[in-house]
């Protein structure tokens, strides 16, 4: 789980991607609300020669991501270390869902925004490779 926290006006928002369904099911979260894409996110070294934490900052700093990743983006560092273990470069595509009874993300059962980003990443640049798929779900709360 990424946890990460900040001060907005004196309340604490706290920022994390998680890997699993913080609410109802995965298919629930239907609602379209864009996409995005990175054609080019460079490494410094071949992925194999860099740890999944290593990987996991090169991602949230590339992708404007909140805070630290520790267990989401472990499949896409998996799958492209095993089919492409000497890239020294790698792309992805991403479709952001929101809730469908939530569209705006704010999740009033459970107090927290919430949406689902649907991630296609690419053992190449310019979206070449193999692609591997990944699902994590970006959330934030506000703490009195």
């Amino acid at each position: 789980m990424n946890n990460s926290s900040e001060m907005l006006n004196g309340v604490r928002v706290l920022n994390q991607t998680v890997s699993k369904c913080p609410y109802g099911n995965a298919s629930d979260y239907s609602y379209k609300m864009g996409t995005g894409a990175k054609a080019s996110i460079k490494l410094d070294k071949a992925i194999s020669q860099i740890t999944s934490v290593a990987f996991e900052f090169i991602v949230v700093a590339e992708l404007g991501i909140p805070g630290l990743i520790v267990d989401a983006y472990d499949l896409a560092y998996a799958g492209l270390s095993a089919y492409s273990p000497q890239t020294k470069g790698i792309s992805c595509k991403w479709t952001n869902y929101s809730h469908k009874k939530y569209k705006d993300t704010y999740i009033k059962p459970i107090d927290m925004y919430v949406y689902k980003t649907m991630y296609k990443w690419y053992s190449e640049l310019n979206y070449k490779g193999v692609e591997i798929p990944e699902t994590c779900y970006q959330t934030k709360q506000f703490l009195q």
